[in-house]
């Protein structure tokens, strides 16, 4: 590419160049890079030419104006393949794109808002037995388990008309083992056959037969069963507009698997991460206590009255801002791209980080400061729609953000109405950068119920 500039960054080593340091912490090489060397930063990872793209300008360019010249054929979007299989959101081209028309319907805005009351529901039944655990001091808890299990049950019966209550904790750790070694095998600049009897490849084969049991379950039921009015029938009925043929158990498998697994692991994670956030800012805390108590009283949240909560809302768009759930994304130009005057060369990697954009100083002043007010209608309006993006953008902008968006209101203001939160003693919070941002340790809280306003007794519904 000789008309354009090669992008500035880190030397590294000599053999591997800055892989090291992005397998031992990814998140502090690429938040050091575009501090040390600007908003295109090119990285050397072993074999790998990477170029990290920070500003709202060039992720726009990534995301929205060039989009169909960026694919996903990323090695790390080679691994997810191997947990999610090729559904949408591993899948690229005119495959792609028929299957997000195929499900666009079952998260239309009227849809979504049905399910509000079975959130409340799920939620309820959760704080219920908070509630009867609590002795006369604070229930200790893992919030980080108890956001997956709870996040799973919901998008389960929301999407798919099941119960996997009796599983939920199973599932919960299979995918965390499936995680950590798909974490791993991105990192590796060279890969072992999967057949190989290594301790990760088990652990992996030993994780999937749990996912797979559990969504190939659902599928062989729902087959014998009637049709419902939910995702899973809809992908059952489609057709192709062209053959007629409609989906394999494998492709439904792969659709299942995309939604029920990422959609309830992203969200788990923002909830937990809004959760110790507010536990470490008791103002914050306080005010969001005073505006759910305004605006619900003793009664449940729902769709219509979580709009209301505009003060929870900034709450959770800020936590995504610091704690972003998707907070890698990888990208492959499929021709020599440019961007901002560097060059890009075809088939190399493009990261974009929304833990690191949200963190850019000429976008977020006091950008390590949690302060939902940045979220306010009249400050919100005025941000680029690139310099936040937990959710992505262009059109593979998440399909699920509108059933995310509500499912987290409305279990917030469930938590907050009844239980005050501080985080247990000698905690260790650090964040964990898989394919998700977890907490690398849990999240272990203190929970505790809160006195009830004078005159209310348990929250209820309407």
């Amino acid at each position: 590419m000789p008309d354009v500039r090669r992008a500035p960054g880190p030397r590294g080593g000599i053999f591997f160049g800055s892989l090291r340091a992005f397998q031992s912490d990814p998140i502090g090489l690429l938040m050091a890079a575009r501090r040390d060397h600007g908003d295109v930063v090119r990285l050397r990872l072993g074999r790998v030419t990477a170029h990290l793209v920070s500003h709202p300008r060039g992720i726009r360019h990534v995301l929205q104006t060039r989009h169909l010249h960026y694919t996903k054929r990323t090695r790390g979007i080679a691994k997810l393949r191997e947990i999610l299989g090729n559904g949408l959101l591993t899948s690229d081209g005119e495959f792609w794109l028929r299957q997000r028309r195929t499900m666009q319907p079952a998260f239309h805005r009227e849809r979504i808002q049905g399910f509000g009351s079975l959130m409340v529901r799920a939620a309820t039944r959760m704080l219920d037995g908070w509630e009867r655990r609590s002795g006369e001091g604070p229930l200790r808890l893992d919030l980080a388990r108890e956001m997956m299990v709870l996040t799973l049950k919901i998008v389960a019966e929301a999407l798919f008309g099941a119960d996997v209550e009796p599983v939920a904790g199973d599932v919960d750790r299979a995918l965390g083992v499936a995680l950590h070694v798909t974490n791993d095998r991105v990192k590796q600049p060279f890969d072992l056959p999967a057949w190989l009897p290594t301790p990760g490849n088990l652990r992996f084969r030993g994780a999937m037969r749990v996912l797979d049991g559990v969504v190939l379950a659902m599928i062989r039921q729902r087959r014998r069963g009637e049709a419902r009015d939910d995702l899973l029938s809809m992908l059952m009925e489609a057709r192709d507009p062209e053959t007629g043929q409609g989906m394999s158990d494998r492709q439904l498998r792969d659709e299942v698997m995309g939604v029920f697994l990422a959609g309830h692991e992203t969200t788990a994670n923002a909830l937990t991460w809004t959760l110790y956030l507010l536990s470490q800012h008791p103002g914050e805390q306080a005010e969001l206590h005073a505006e759910v108590a305004r605006v619900l009283g003793a009664r449940a949240p729902t769709h219509e009255n979580a709009r209301q909560l505009a003060y929870a809302s900034m709450v959770i768009q800020e936590s995504m801002r610091l704690f972003p759930p998707a907070w890698l994304f990888g990208r492959s130009p499929a021709a020599d791209e440019e961007i901002e005057g560097f060059g890009i060369p075809k088939g190399s990697l493009v990261f974009l980080s929304p833990y690191v954009t949200h963190r850019h100083p000429e976008l977020w002043p006091d950008a390590e400061r949690f302060s939902p007010q940045r979220f306010a209608p009249e400050k919100a309006a005025t941000l680029d729609r690139f310099a936040y993006f937990p959710f992505g953008g262009g059109p593979r902008l998440c399909i699920g953000a509108p059933f995310a968006n509500l499912e987290m209101l409305i279990v917030l203001a469930s938590i907050v109405q009844r239980f005050s939160l501080r985080l247990a003693p000698g905690a260790c919070v650090d964040a964990e950068p898989l394919v998700t941002l977890r907490p690398r340790h849990g999240m272990p809280m203190l929970v505790e119920p809160r006195v009830p306003p004078k005159g209310a007794g348990h929250v209820r519904e309407g």
